[in-house]
């Protein structure tokens, strides 16, 4: 965060370097903390969307339109979790893609309103529930431990002998790029 940032403005001692009096200002920053539904994270399996889902779910029980759509521009979304313009549109379009968020635009200029897909998200919340008695318990709609048969690619067999060379020279060349000038 730099000291240009509303949350940490040039005036607090923090800032200036001066040590005395910084405690009282640094509890200013920590005046707006936000829920954060962990178990979201296996439903959507992203810290992100789940973050979102849980920062929806608290406007969406706070909304007046009857239908429960409500809006929240780009910077409010980051001013309110700290995500960044990618995040944010990670999260939504894995939160659309799992039906749990809705979105359409309204007016002029074009503002995204927002509304939690509260049936899908209870579906799912009792599908994981189900899952977690049985412990099965799936990430992202993956189970937890997956058998592979390949290695990860840090594991990959080389042809290289334990002193660090190719077994052969024609190998060795290739493997650096070098060319024989005859």
């Amino acid at each position: 965060m730099q000291s240009g940032d509303k949350a940490y403005p040039d005036s607090f001692p923090i800032a200036s370097g001066d040590p005395a009096g910084s405690i009282p200002h640094l509890l200013q920053l920590l005046d707006r903390p936000i829920a954060f539904h962990r178990c979201f994270v296996t439903l959507t399996g992203s810290v992100t969307a789940a973050l979102m889902l849980s920062q929806a779910l608290y406007w969406q029980r706070r909304c007046k339109d009857p239908e429960g759509w409500w809006y929240k521009t780009r910077d409010e979304w980051a001013e309110e979790t700290g995500l960044g313009r990618y995040e944010q549109e990670g999260a939504r379009k894995r939160l659309r893609k799992l039906g749990m968020l809705q979105e359409h635009l309204r007016g002029v200029p074009a503002t995204v309103w927002y509304r939690v897909n509260e049936e899908r998200l209870l579906e799912e919340l009792a599908k994981a529930a189900r899952q977690k008695t049985s412990n099965t318990v799936s990430v992202g709609g993956k189970p937890p431990i997956q058998l592979v048969e390949n290695q990860p690619t840090g594991w990959r067999k080389t042809s290289q002998l334990d002193g660090g060379k190719p077994a052969n020279q024609a190998q060795w060349k290739r493997s650096y790029n070098l060319t024989t000038y005859k």
